[in-house]
């Protein structure tokens, strides 16, 4: 839904959102469309978020909003309908203005099925660790099942968001602390927000490395993710400990966006853009 006259625009809200490559990706979709287009960034604090979906249904053009950390769940509560594959994975990072508010949707799954073939991971049948129990965690799990995977292994703090990840597939999502880590493992995933901080250093290395320790060899790769600067907090540390780290998130970070292009504009991207857009950002 878009006022005639006015610059279609779309927002990002999170917090943190200053470090965002989205503006970068979406500058460039409206340059290969030759399209006007605006993208805009919001940090939301704790507690604001309520107030702050209600200020954008103000904003003038508005087609739709971004969603990153910490709000990919709770931004549930705020909108009038959910796509099909919010209301299995329970969690949005997309949100198409309507009428009747916001509608969610889940271009995580699309990204992060786009960054496996941009690595060529073929994961039938395959054995997959996944770090965090969050929003995006929550969407790369149904992206792994979509792509043939056997078994999703969790590690998370929270006994809670654990409980809650596994009950998506409580046959074949299995917490990680009930795994034998002596049978093989094909890939590990980190989904959670540690390593957009040069802090999160020494808590990546606490918590994360006795659970890495025990997979040398594996292939690796970050949701997190950098532009110039593709070596990660956490890949850092995954190597340290003989894994085999193979991309930051921004591949994903991509796919996600081209996806929500497509949802806001009605517009076709070529998703074989990928890899020139991912150089783009990288120079």
């Amino acid at each position: 839904m878009r006022e005639s006259g006015v610059e279609p625009t779309a927002v990002l809200v999170g917090h943190p959102v200053a470090h965002s490559l989205s503006p970068d990706i979406f500058e460039i979709l409206a340059q290969t469309s030759a399209k006007s287009f605006c993208y805009e960034l919001r940090d939301v604090a704790p507690g604001q978020l309520g107030s702050a979906v209600a200020d954008l249904l103000t904003v003038p053009g508005l087609v739709g909003v971004n969603v990153t950390v910490p709000y990919k769940e709770r931004i549930l509560a705020h909108v009038s309908g959910v796509s099909d594959d919010v209301a299995t994975i329970g969690a949005a990072n997309t949100l198409v203005r309507t009428a009747e508010g916001f509608v969610a949707h889940n271009t995580d799954v699309v990204g992060f099925a786009m960054m496996l073939d941009y690595l060529g991971l073929q994961l039938d049948e395959a054995r997959v660790l996944v770090l965090g129990a969050g929003g995006a965690a929550r969407a790369v799990v149904s992206s792994l099942f979509d792509r043939g995977v056997r078994q999703v292994l969790v590690f998370n703090r929270s006994s809670e968001r654990l409980q809650r990840i596994c009950d998506l597939d409580v046959k074949r999502i299995v917490p990680y602390h009930r795994s034998d880590s002596s049978e093989k493992l094909d890939l590990v995933v980190h989904c959670t927000s540690l390593g957009l901080e040069d802090t999160d250093r020494d808590i990546i290395e606490r918590v994360l490395g006795p659970v890495l320790q025990a997979y040398p060899g594996v292939p690796a790769v970050d949701l997190v993710y950098g532009s110039k600067i593709v070596d990660t907090l956490f890949m850092q540390t995954a190597r340290q400990y003989g894994l085999k780290p193979l991309s930051d998130g921004l591949p994903m970070l991509i796919g996600q966006a081209m996806e929500a292009w497509q949802l806001w504009t009605s517009q076709t991207v070529n998703f074989r853009d990928l890899p020139r857009i991912l150089d783009v950002l990288r120079k």
